[in-house]
């Protein structure tokens, strides 16, 4: 009896094991090439996974410690302005994304070609998850060519959803690393 009790114990325990691990924000849902803590003395505040598809594809998961909207940017010197930034988030009506730019240190504008495909969006235990890709070279001039060479990226995130599309600002939730994408 004490170990049909024991083995039954042991059965649960690892299931639960098992759905804490399908829950956890911070495992990918998919096998990445690449993967990235952006700040390592806070590992689980962003992390970003990433592989090619193809040879003219990128693919990106976005895992971002907030339940509002998180963002990742290309840009040419780890700052705002210049930069090509994809922004997205889960709101009570579905997923978002949208591709935008920024010419100065502030809100980004809405780029009129949407190069940015979402693969997938969710909140799970306050942690938003995007998954999306896009083509290395677009050929729109509001997009930075993805290329081996070393590279900025930065990456804000506001516990706010957006509301009507617009943005509250991130303040001082905003990071930036230099790393190559492959």
């Amino acid at each position: 009896m004490f170990l049909k009790y024991l083995i039954c114990g042991i059965l649960i325990f690892s299931h639960i094991n098992l759905l804490r691990c399908l829950l956890t924000p911070l495992v990918p849902s998919e096998t990445y090439s690449f993967q990235l803590t952006i700040d390592p003395t806070r590992p689980q505040l962003v992390n970003l996974y990433w592989k090619l598809i193809n040879s003219d594809e990128i693919q990106f998961e976005l895992h971002c410690q907030t339940t509002g909207y998180a963002s990742l940017g290309i840009s040419p010197d780890g700052n705002m302005p210049n930069s090509d930034i994809v922004i997205g988030w889960v709101d009570p009506n579905g997923p978002s994304l949208y591709d935008t730019y920024s010419t100065r240190k502030v809100s980004p504008t809405k780029d009129t070609q949407q190069d940015w495909n979402l693969l997938e969006a969710r909140e799970v235990n306050g942690y938003t998850i995007l998954k999306m890709k896009r083509k290395l070279n677009t050929g729109d001039s509001n997009d930075i060519v993805i290329t081996n060479k070393p590279t900025y990226l930065i990456f804000a995130w506001n516990n706010q959803d957006p509301i009507s599309d617009s943005w509250t600002y991130h303040g001082p939730n905003k990071l930036s690393i230099f790393t190559s994408l492959f």
